[in-house]
């Protein structure tokens, strides 16, 4: 069963959505492997699935309110035969499921073991994309990003070297920078330990975060980054590495010609991006008279009839789910703190940064409406509600 899930998390990360049904969304491998993961599941983890609910009752309950509003919602707005909105209720129904699964069927060493090699190969997906190592960006990354987004990397409007911005597994350098800050929290130190093997997986996630060269992944980095160093009252020296390798790869991509990144310091750029922005939740909300309680459902063909990019989860569930759907969702990620910081004595919390973070990204992109990024969030918030085994408490 550790097997099969673990089989599962890789492939869905690694690999490429499938194409099913010509004209419909491509499906990641977890969704199309979970009906039998569940049989075997219920029939041989029936007892520890079910400690699993009771024990996260609160986030789990929030989330089933989300799902029924996204139901009711549908409902409302006459849209029930509408197949691709149905997938929206599947998508969240699995990233709850897979949260339970996880937390029920591994322990902390275990999960953590997985991860450790699934970075592995991220890390070696995003050098083979960054260098297009053995024409990788031609053959292999195609099938994980948009002809745009290919066609921009590493170049300008006039095909000269310019900015590049690793697109990686998730074929987007928003999205992309957001599993590499997952991924940092997961492995940073618990307490101060200025040892290599405690700091070398963190720095290849940090690495990864400025490859990426997204503006709101690296803001949602530096602040949930200093609430770490300040919450396990970090060492002098311990601090000051971190801090100077930062800056250190900083400064190489901004002399290398990787400019991108500095104009989180330039107003002028920063403004411009805002308006954009602005402009596309005015659009948002010019749709919802009539629609503020329960919102217009999915209706994806709505964005793209009329062109918009909602460029916000929280703009996109409101238009989606209207004011009771964002309350419930705001709410749900809230009962997370609440349900595994509760008990915890130690002031390390990975859910704590993985929240806050995730607010932070959230205000101008739309990580978990991502399905890799979905189930990569599922099973970071099990591994947080995994208590450390006899011999490990003695390592934390």
């Amino acid at each position: 069963m550790k097997f099969l899930l673990a089989a599962v998390l890789t492939g869905a990360l690694l690999f490429p959505p499938l194409s099913i049904i010509h004209g419909y969304p491509k499906v990641e491998l977890s969704i199309l492997l979970l009906p039998i993961i569940l049989v075997f599941a219920l029939k041989f983890h029936k007892e520890a699935i079910l400690d699993t609910i009771r024990k996260n009752k609160t986030p789990l309950l929030f989330l089933t309110f989300f799902i029924l509003t996204i139901i009711l919602s549908i409902i409302i707005n006459k849209r029930v035969s509408i197949i691709r909105d149905w997938f929206e209720v599947v998508k969240f129904i699995e990233f709850g499921t897979y949260i339970v699964l996880f937390q029920a069927i591994f322990d902390r060493s275990g999960l953590k073991q997985i991860l450790k090699i699934l970075f592995a190969g991220v890390l070696l997906f995003n050098f083979l994309h960054y260098f297009n190592i053995f024409d990788f960006n031609q053959i292999i990354e195609p099938f994980y990003a948009h002809k745009h987004h290919l066609d921009r990397f590493g170049l300008n409007s006039l095909g000269l070297p310019a900015t590049k911005r690793a697109l990686g597994v998730l074929g987007n350098p928003n999205n992309n920078a957001v599993l590499f800050l997952l991924f940092l929290w997961v492995f940073v130190p618990k307490k101060p330990e200025f040892k290599f093997q405690k700091l070398v997986l963190p720095t290849l996630a940090i690495l990864g975060i400025f490859l990426c060269q997204s503006r709101t992944g690296l803001i949602a980095f530096s602040l949930s980054f200093l609430l770490y160093l300040w919450s396990i009252r970090t060492g002098f020296m311990f601090m000051i590495y971190f801090l100077l390798f930062s800056l250190a790869v900083f400064l190489l991509l901004h002399s290398s010609g990787n400019t991108y990144l500095s104009s989180v310091a330039k107003t002028a750029i920063v403004s411009k991006a805002g308006e954009g922005r602005m402009s596309q939740w005015e659009r948002i909300l010019n749709a919802m008279p009539g629609h503020w309680l329960f919102g217009n459902a999915p209706n994806k063909t709505y964005f793209e009839q009329h062109g918009i990019h909602s460029e916000s989860e929280y703009f996109l569930i409101l238009f989606r789910y209207g004011i009771v759907g964002l309350i419930t969702y705001i709410t749900f990620w809230f009962s997370l703190l609440y349900n595994f910081c509760k008990t915890r004595k130690r002031i390390f919390s990975l859910i704590l940064y993985v929240v806050f973070s995730y607010f932070i990204l959230a205000i101008t992109n739309n990580p978990m409406h991502s399905p890799k990024l979905m189930l990569m969030f599922a099973c970071v918030i099990a591994l947080n509600g995994l208590y450390p085994q006899k011999n490990e408490a003695k390592k934390i």
